[in-house]
């Protein structure tokens, strides 16, 4: 299984925004390990981590500072 990931061009730069995850993940757990792997600097060129979830469904937004280039497979 896997979540569903787009991403988009803000006008800081480029963010991915996640729409969908699988089933058994937890929401805050995941928001948390990305944050930590952020601040520890596995993952390199986080500026900013966003839940803007609502009742209408779930989005998570990671906003990439101006020099990242996001890898995508």
């Amino acid at each position: 299984m896997r979540g569903k990931v787009r991403r988009d061009a803000t006008r800081d730069g480029e963010a991915i925004i996640i729409t969908e995850i699988p089933y058994q993940v937890n929401k805050a757990t995941m928001v948390e390990r990305i944050g930590d792997c952020g601040r520890e600097k596995k993952i390199e060129g986080i500026a900013a981590l966003r839940d803007e979830s609502d009742r209408d469904g779930f989005r998570f937004v990671i906003e990439l500072r101006r020099e990242a280039m996001p890898r995508w497979c």
